[in-house]
């Protein structure tokens, strides 16, 4: 009885097999109808289980690529792609061109005036006219751009009274800007330094550190517009993260101060919590361009910069704003405790040597202080505080206003033992 059980088991289990080779022949001749030139599979063989493999040590190589006579219909991925990012708007496009535009008039800026600077001290006519005309072939490309660029972007924000504010800045800008390119065409038509080499370097040297500072303050406020309107048209999570950080300093910048305004505002509307906002103008900062030249300016931003970033703790934030202004906000924090933070700084600063190439110099910055108030949005309390910072300026600069919601007021300094330092740049 058991052989017979036994007999009809393996008699069951040849049948199956069977069946599944003839099976599986039929899906092979039915694919290649289907899908001619369809190659049969291979045998397997103990090796091939490997085959194709990324196994350490294998010396296999990878399947070749199916051609296009043989790949299969290509699977429907098209809610695995992630989703498209949605299309410029006209402000955003008139912005970026005229932000290109200014870009690079800006490096050919940068890039004379370094020229300009390694030809101190030479009597090198020839190279001081190379300069010269490099200038002058710069800023008149540019001025060509600038006329057709500024009429787009007056058309594309006429209606855009969200970004009203950061549109007629951008717009002063630039005609600050021509404002000083044509005093510096000016200039140069009547510059021969052929005629005094020495005082030939000295004019043209003078005159593309304000053109510099010119195109700095444009490319500042059209950062500015650029973040606006990407707010106005996308919301904060909308948001280019590249426009949240200072490309200079790492430190947040106005945008991404903003973004964390209004973030504290959101989680705190009824300003039940303490809140300050500290702001730091460096004082006579041209007259660090004008020693070290640009280069040198944006290597002491970066300085100080790296010490706002050093003196975060808790919740306090450092950005830089636009030029040599920097703002730390400071969460939870009262008057009291937000002006001696800063003070505390400033007398740092005070007494803090910057050196680059055995040269030192010495800086003092000018600070603020608001308090907020339960009146206040983000704008107001920024508006203070920039206010604040003026009337220091105002009073002899190095020096701290607070601003309670009243009139600023001069700052009491207490006195902190700091030390004297050194900060190589």
């Amino acid at each position: 009885m058991l052989w017979l059980v036994l007999t009809i088991g393996v008699l069951n289990l040849t049948i199956g097999f069977a069946t599944a080779i003839h099976l599986g022949r039929r899906y092979r001749m039915l694919a290649a109808a289907v899908w001619p030139g369809l190659e049969p599979a291979p045998p397997w063989t103990p090796d091939s289980r490997s085959a194709g493999i990324g196994v350490s040590g294998s010396s296999a190589s990878p399947p070749a690529a199916a051609t296009a006579s043989t790949a299969l219909p290509p699977a429907d991925t098209t809610a695995a792609s992630p989703q498209a990012a949605p299309a410029a708007t006209p402000a955003e496009t008139t912005v970026a061109a005229l932000q290109a535009e200014v870009s690079v008039y800006h490096e050919r800026l940068s890039t004379t005036e370094a020229r300009l600077r390694s030809e101190a001290g030479t009597a090198d006519p020839a190279a001081i006219s190379a300069c010269l005309e490099s200038l002058l072939a710069a800023t008149a490309e540019y001025v060509r751009q600038q006329g057709p660029s500024q009429a787009s972007l007056s058309a594309a924000l006429s209606d855009d009274a969200v970004v009203q504010a950061e549109c007629e800045a951008a717009i002063a800008a630039l005609s600050h800007e021509q404002t000083q390119i044509q005093q510096a065409r000016e200039r140069l038509d009547s510059l021969d330094p052929r005629a005094d080499v020495s005082a030939g370097h000295s004019a043209l040297t003078g005159v593309a550190g304000k053109l510099f500072d010119a195109n700095h303050r444009t490319r500042d406020a059209l950062y500015g517009l650029q973040a606006g309107v990407q707010l106005s048209a996308r919301g904060p999570e909308g948001l280019d993260d590249r426009l949240r950080l200072d490309a200079l300093t790492g430190l947040l910048s106005r945008v991404g101060l903003e973004a964390a305004l209004a973030e504290w505002w959101r989680k705190d509307p009824h300003r039940r919590r303490p809140l300050c906002l500290a702001m730091i103008d460096i004082d006579h900062f041209a007259a660090v361009n004008e020693r070290w030249g640009q280069t040198g300016g944006n290597a002491v931003l970066q300085a100080i910069g790296e010490v706002l970033q050093n003196e975060q703790g808790g919740e306090r934030v450092a950005a830089r704003m636009l030029g040599q202004r920097f703002v730390v906000l400071m969460p939870d924090s009262d008057a009291r405790s937000a002006v001696n933070w800063i003070e505390r700084l400033r007398q740092a600063m005070e007494t803090t040597r910057f050196v680059r190439r055995d040269e030192d110099l010495s800086l003092t910055v000018s600070c603020s202080v608001a308090q907020g108030i339960a009146s206040d949005n983000p704008q107001s309390l920024m508006a203070r505080a920039a206010a604040a910072v003026q009337q220091a300026k105002r009073y002899g600069r190095n020096r701290t206003f607070l601003s309670d919601g009243q009139f600023p007021t001069p700052v009491i300094p207490p006195n902190f033992p700091v030390e004297t330092r050194e900060i190589r740049i």
